[in-house]
């Protein structure tokens, strides 16, 4: 029935996401600059209208948690390190599961690690400078009016010019990106489905098995580096402008 509902289809009917500001637990000027804790809490609930469980799982709870401390050193001089360790922990309950377990899970570690320094250079100041303007000749002409027409334009005796300020900025960086291989266990069924590699019985991406993403058929398409173990170099090279406003008044 074209008009009919599909009872198939599956249906996120719950998702509840919970996350924290990062908590520092040290914040120096010393060779340890900083460190700081977060965490994330994601719980969904994929159900189907009429539950029909085929070759794939459709009606399973799901929470993903995935807390991360971070931490950022200054060696020497203007070179800074950067480290993040991230735990990815998915648990799965299958309500429907009357064969086997009815829980699953799946848990992995996340390393990734910068190395970098910058270098600028800065050109001239912002400021603005107050000038007296130059006087300007009038020159009268003779009329047949009666009277001098009275010059109603307000006039000004000073002149305010802004000058800009360049600052040239250059970022060298090395990073690391290492994944774990997620290990998973529990309900044979969708332990099969998820290592399976297809999108068939994923519900979104956070079912990808991770530190396998260097495989073509885990990301249709890619604009950025995979994560499960690579190195990258990094170049940023920007010029700013800074010019102070004219029309702001203190008062």
């Amino acid at each position: 029935n074209a008009k009919g509902f599909d009872h198939s289809y599956v249906q996120n009917l719950g998702h509840l996401e919970m996350s924290h500001t990062p908590i520092n637990f040290l914040q120096s000027s010393g060779l340890i600059s900083k460190i700081s804790f977060d965490q994330n809490l994601d719980l969904a609930y994929f159900k189907q209208n009429h539950v029909g469980e085929g070759q794939y799982l459709r009606n399973v709870q799901r929470l993903d948690y995935r807390p991360s401390v971070w931490m950022k050193l200054r060696p020497f001089g203007p070179v800074n390190f950067e480290a993040t360790y991230k735990f990815d922990y998915q648990h799965y309950n299958i309500p429907h599961e009357v064969s086997g377990s009815q829980t699953a899970r799946k848990y992995g570690s996340q390393i990734k690690t910068s190395l970098w320094m910058e270098v600028e250079k800065t050109f001239g100041r912002p400021y603005i400078e107050t000038k007296n303007a130059q006087k300007v000749e009038i020159v009268e002409n003779k009329s047949d009016l009666i009277s001098p027409v009275p010059n109603i334009k307000e006039e000004s005796k000073q002149q305010r010019i802004a000058h800009s300020s360049y600052k040239h900025l250059v970022r060298y960086g090395l990073n690391h990106s290492y994944y774990e291989d997620q290990k998973i266990s529990g309900n044979e069924n969708l332990v099969t489905s998820l290592l399976d590699g297809t999108n068939n019985a994923r519900f979104d991406y956070r079912d990808q098995i991770g530190g396998r993403d260097q495989n073509v058929f885990d990301v249709a398409t890619r604009t950025d580096l995979p994560e499960s173990n690579t190195i990258e170099l990094v170049w940023k090279n920007s010029l700013l402008k800074k010019t102070p406003k004219l029309d702001i008044s203190p008062f």
